[in-house]
């Protein structure tokens, strides 16, 4: 728990990490690459400690941050339908489970990890959506995105999603 990790924007194939206790960076490439170029969120599984990325032409990509940079990247398994576009990303760590929000009405996707084994050559995690019934609409993503300004909170006053589109407009909340 103490490893900032990011992936390259113009080397869609480098992971970078910075040891807060080392105060070192290191970077290296993954196995195998995918397109994060344009689209992309990331989220971090603080229960598994396993970092997501939803690229908006790939999809969804683990890396297994259980062991540093050692390029446990992998691609899980997974079952029902994922979000497309560009999506807000988010970790939900009260129901342990990755949150996206694809920037266009109120249909919020979760991926929940399987009850055991939610690595590499385990169990398949799960794909489920909800639309609430009543509340606001929120307001289209803007042209570049959501990214950063889609969040959970897990305090218990105030526990669920928070969305920004933009510094002129609305405020939302979703509570689970």
């Amino acid at each position: 728990g103490d490893t900032i990790f990011s992936v390259g924007y113009a080397s869609s194939s480098t992971i970078y990490s910075f040891s807060l206790t080392s105060n070192t960076a290191s970077s290296a490439l993954f196995k195998n690459s995918w397109n994060t170029a344009t689209g992309s969120s990331t989220a971090m599984d603080t229960t598994n400690r396993i970092w997501a990325v939803f690229s908006a032409n790939d999809g969804i990509h683990f890396f297994d941050t259980r062991n540093g940079l050692s390029n446990d990247w992998y691609t899980p398994t997974t079952t029902g339908t994922a979000p497309t576009g560009a999506v807000g990303m988010a970790y939900d760590s009260v129901n342990k489970r990755f949150a996206f929000w694809n920037g266009n009405g109120k249909q919020i996707w979760f991926l929940t990890a399987p009850s055991s084994s939610p690595y590499a050559g385990g169990n398949a995690w799960a794909w489920s959506s909800n639309t609430p019934g009543s509340g606001s609409t929120p307001d289209a993503a803007q042209a570049n995105g959501t990214y950063g300004r889609f969040a959970f909170s897990s305090n218990a006053a105030v526990q669920g999603f928070t969305l920004v589109n933009s510094d002129t407009g609305s405020v939302y909340f979703y509570k689970p």
